[in-house]
């Protein structure tokens, strides 16, 4: 849900995909609200954690599968976020994704 995932996201968010591009949270809420990306399955796997003040660093192993522009897709990555506590909620202001290749992705299931 578009307006769900919106909530989370600073106004200048953006993520860098696997591939190295990147895209902004209105390209992102956009694709997500035309239903030209679906995820059907989102699991993190070895979660941490890092706070120091109103910052959060979390990264996880992801498990991801769904569709693009129809097109199914299945990948595993390592996710990074970074978090800021503003007005007394968390915000996501960053993500940087990193697709899992090789003997690791084995081992990331």
């Amino acid at each position: 849900d578009a307006t769900e995932v919106g909530g989370w996201l600073a106004d200048d968010w953006i993520v860098i995909e696997g591939s190295g591009s990147t895209v902004d949270r209105a390209r992102f809420l956009a694709v997500i609200g035309s239903g030209e990306l679906v995820h059907d399955t989102m699991q993190f796997d070895r979660p941490a954690i890092r706070r120091i003040g109103g910052t959060l660093v979390w990264t996880a192993r992801a498990n991801v599968s769904g569709r693009y522009r129809s097109v199914p897709f299945r990948t595993q990555e390592r996710s990074t976020s970074l978090w800021t506590l503003q007005d007394g909620r968390w915000l996501c202001r960053f993500t940087q994704l990193t697709t899992i290749m090789g003997p690791a992705a084995e081992s990331a299931r």
